[in-house]
């Protein structure tokens, strides 16, 4: 990175000067340079060392190879049994000339003349001191036409009373490798193993060409970005894959510096800059791409220095992304090809803009746009109206989101005076059932995709709407009727003149055509008669009315199904087709049922997240069945005539686990077994003193463990599997549900949970890291459990 200095000329008008300078002799300087100028010594670490890694292949020309991060156990520098965390490039290498430089002066630096790389200030390459007291750099250059690698060891020593960094060249030989570095930095333990995993995920995650990662337990480094260009990546962080987000929630704006991300203080960017920066959506993460120089970072790099040029070279930067916002919302409002579909898209924009939850509970599936990109979307729109010099913000958001379509103002509420609108759908009884009568509804309401029929009759009649019941049971219809001056005028308050209903009319009738809904005239409802007669016999195919629970933004509920069942053939017809649109997405492949008398007693309590009508076995065996396509449906007892070729839910889990050839379902039960008693966590087993066979069952249950959590990472369904078993798993609930575990899991589960009630000191130990509670495990001093521990200490050796 290039460093820049503002330079002063001064007159010296008498006197002597001096000129500062460090006291390279000091100690306690490099100490101050190595090890007190950093927060997050790991992240440090991760960052200056990658970088510095890019950087070397970017030199050489290569910056288009991928370096190489490896976590893996030292057999050659270091002990057999330690960890290590090393950076390999593929560069030039370091020279013997250049290793003074870069690794003994602190300040020395190659990088100062070009923005074309990351470093600069000539102590990142020194970081590892920052977490431990030796690192190991293994480089190989080419010299006179051969290739000879150097082997060194940087240390931190005593001389004296003193502290001392020194370098031990360990060695070199002639090699035919690839040139380039490799620094080596052993872990101290597991825990740091995690950390800078963790790091290093989150210093290359934008990287354009990605590191190559060995030996990390997640490979996952990318996000799931909404929108990109050379000013942005915008991405929302809900969405992201993994438990873990990358930035604190109260993060909206990122300055991503030659493709490192530094979260950007949002409360110091609205008081320097006059609270001009949008704080809307905070899920949605804007990241605003810098070239290297353009936004200067702190000595240490871990943050951005809040200059006045810093903040005004951001801010330019935020104008600029809104301005390009504006042509992207201009895109999107140019995609609709009627002006219902106008409405909608505007409707759906203005709902992002106003309001972070509304755009997730919108119905947006005759959008061409994810939920998502609305969302970033509704951050611009809510940006630009920022501006309140020019207009209220609830002034500006309409202006931006409400454009003409065909010379028409768009709308985002149907207000209709002389037309009444009537919806009509299945209620939790199988009842069809009228809504409230509307004379407005929102675009996107999803009573638009209904049937429409117009009332061109004196009355609705029951003949035609059982009609319409039973060909529309599944999403139900709407009726809409034109009212004359007389019943119009009776459903006002007050007397009404023929003069104000002739405008009234006028306008709803413009705004009907403009939808141009497309509508049946009810007369030609063919009317349903005797329906008892119709149904005994004469009816080869008939409906039959189930309940499916279905998830709908936080709540559950059993929402009204028909499947249709064939009496000749006594079997359903596209039975799953049908299962499948009233569930949320997940590929539906086969269907089983539980029944109740009645289809009423199939429902859930809102305030709990119970399913009321099935055990808490039933509701586990449900969510495992779903993650392997198949649904359960609640059928009425009368009705269990038509379901004898159709599993229980008892039935289709025994099919399930009894053609699991992998025995993915007993691997899930059994993994959640051991992380339910926590002997998953290896690195406290590890260390003790245990008989042969103790520890070959150990061994056996952290295999166990480490293949299901491997596969898991593989395959949604066993990810969603074990999360569902880990919730809920205990003995009684293995007997409940039927499984029988191998004998070999049981003996050596037996034997080391039985070792851990003869160690209490083990066993509270790994109570108190497996406790997930804020409060964490608690020992009463004069308790029991607290005396028992006392007594066990005598004798701690495990037998």
């Amino acid at each position: 990175m290039k460093i820049t200095t503002d330079k002063k000329e001064y007159q010296l008008t008498g006197g002597t000067s001096k000129t500062f300078s460090v006291d390279t002799n000091d100690t306690m300087v490099i100490k101050l340079l190595r090890d007190k100028m950093y927060k997050n010594k790991i992240g440090a670490v991760a960052r200056e060392i990658s970088s510095n890694s890019r950087d070397a292949n970017r030199e050489a020309g290569r910056g288009n190879t991928p370096i190489i991060i490896s976590v893996e156990g030292e057999t050659n520098l270091l002990s057999a049994d330690s960890s290590s965390i090393s950076f390999q490039d593929n560069g030039v290498g370091i020279s013997p000339e250049r290793m003074d430089n870069i690794f003994l002066k602190y300040g020395g630096s190659t990088k100062r003349e070009s923005d074309k790389f990351t470093g600069g200030f000539g102590i990142g390459a020194k970081t590892p001191f920052a977490y431990t007291d030796n690192f190991f750099i293994s480089t190989i250059v080419e010299e006179n036409g051969k290739r000879i690698e150097y082997l060194y060891q940087a240390i931190i020593t005593s001389d004296g009373k003193d502290e001392v960094s020194r370098m031990i060249e360990l060695g070199s030989s002639e090699t035919k490798s690839q040139t380039g570095t490799k620094i080596s930095v052993p872990l101290k333990n597991e825990e740091d193993r995690i950390k800078f995993e963790n790091e290093v995920l989150f210093v290359t995650r934008f990287w354009s060409t990605k590191p190559t990662l060995i030996g990390f337990e997640s490979q996952e480094n990318n996000v799931g970005i909404i929108y990109e260009n050379e000013n942005i990546i915008a991405f929302n962080q809900n969405e992201m894959n993994g438990e873990k987000t990358l930035f604190d929630n109260n993060v909206k704006y990122v300055a991503l510096i030659d493709e490192i991300p530094y979260p950007l203080n949002h409360e110091t960017l609205q008081n320097e800059l006059k609270q001009k920066v949008s704080t809307d959506h905070k899920s949605t993460k804007w990241i605003l791409k810098f070239k290297t120089g353009e936004v200067s970072v702190s000595g240490s790099r871990e943050d951005i220095e809040y200059t006045t040029t810093n903040l005004q070279t951001i801010y330019d930067k935020y104008l600029s992304v809104l301005k390009e916002g504006e042509q992207l919302i201009k895109e999107y409002q140019n995609k609709p090809k009627s002006f219902m579909e106008a409405c909608i898209y505007a409707d759906s924009l203005r709902n992002s803009a106003r309001n972070y939850y509304s755009y997730r509970n919108q119905h947006v599936s005759t959008i061409k746009y994810s939920k998502e990109y609305l969302s970033f979307l509704g951050g611009l729109v809510s940006a630009m109206s920022n501006d309140e010099e020019a207009f209220s913000k609830s002034e500006k958001i309409e202006k931006i989101c409400l454009p003409l379509y065909k010379g028409e103002q768009t709308i985002t509420n149907f207000f209709f005076d002389t037309i009444q609108i009537d919806t009509y759908e299945m209620d939790n009884n199988n009842r069809m059932v009228k809504a409230r009568s509307k004379t407005h509804t929102s675009p996107s309401s999803t009573s638009w995709s209904k049937p429409i029929f117009m009332i061109d009759t004196a009355k609705v009649e029951p003949t035609r709407n059982a009609r319409l019941k039973l060909d529309y049971a599944d999403k139900g219809y709407m009726l809409i009727k034109k009212l004359d001056f007389t019943q119009w005028s009776n459903a006002q308050y007050g007397a009404k003149s023929q003069t104000e209903y002739d405008l009234l009319s006028e306008r709803d009738d413009k705004l009907f055509k403009l939808l141009n809904l497309k509508t049946s005239k009810y007369s030609d409802v063919e009317k349903l008669r005797n329906l008892k007669a119709t149904s005994r016999g004469k009816v080869d195919v008939v409906n039959v009315n189930v309940r499916v629970l279905k998830k709908q933004s936080w709540e559950t509920s059993w929402e009204s199904a028909t499947i249709k069942y064939d009496k000749k053939g006594e079997v359903f017809v596209n039975s799953v087709a049908d299962i499948d649109k009233h569930t949320n997405g997940q590929n539906i492949k086969g269907i089983c049922y539980v029944s109740k008398n009645k289809l009423s007693d199939f429902k859930t309590d809102r305030y709990s997240s119970s399913t009321n009508a099935l055990t808490k076995e039933e509701e586990v065996i449900r969510q495992m069945l779903l993650a392997n396509g198949i649904q359960t449906i609640g059928v009425s007892s009368s009705k269990l005539g038509y379901f004898k070729n159709v599993p229980t839910i008892e039935e289709a889990f025994i099919k399930l686990v009894d053609e699991d050839k992998s025995n993915s379902i007993l691997n899930c039960i059994k993994s959640s077994v051991i992380k339910a008693n926590g002997l998953h966590y290896t690195e406290l087993l590890s260390n003790l003193k245990t008989g042969k066979k103790l520890g070959m069952a150990l061994d056996r249950l952290y295999e166990t463990y480490t293949k299901n959590l491997e596969n898991s990472n593989k395959n949604l369904s066993i990810k969603t599997m074990s999360g569902i078993f880990e919730k809920n798993i205990s003995p009684s609930f293995l007997n409940k549900i039927n499984i029988n575990l191998d004998e070999q899991f049981k003996q050596d589960l037996k034997l080391s949970l039985e070792t851990l009630d003869r160690n209490p000191i083990v066993n509270l130990i790994l109570k108190i890291k497996n406790t997930r509670s804020y409060g964490g495990y608690r020992i009463e001093r004069n308790g029991t459990e607290f005396k028992n521990i006392v007594k066990s200490m005598k004798n701690m050796e495990i037998k």
